[in-house]
């Protein structure tokens, strides 16, 4: 891997409430560096019941092979971009979280 990329939210019925700007793994492709991880947290404050409702994470990867490599297959919620060199990857979570109203 090249490099690895995530951009992380948190929807609140259908709105974004909260995203986190893309955190990226620094890595050097055979070198000292190895790409592992990449990691975002989200955060969000809100109160009264308003708030009530369902709620979803969702996470957009990037991964970039090195230059010369190709994706050749990937799941059905990613889509490769630059000839097959870096593969996007959206994740939603499974099952939303529901927050019942309170007063």
């Amino acid at each position: 891997m090249q490099s690895l990329s995530t951009q992380t939210y948190l929807v609140h019925n259908s709105a974004t409430v909260s995203n986190v700007p893309t955190s990226s793994s620094p890595c050097t492709y055979k070198g000292t560096d190895p790409c592992t991880y990449a990691s975002g947290g989200l955060f969000w404050t809100c109160g009264g019941v308003s708030c009530s409702g369902n709620y979803f994470a969702n996470a957009v990867g990037t991964m970039t092979l090195p230059s010369g490599w190709a994706w050749s297959s990937w799941g059905s919620g990613c889509t490769t971009l630059v000839g097959n060199h870096t593969l996007i990857c959206r994740v939603w979570t499974n099952n939303p979280i529901y927050v019942a109203p309170s007063g």
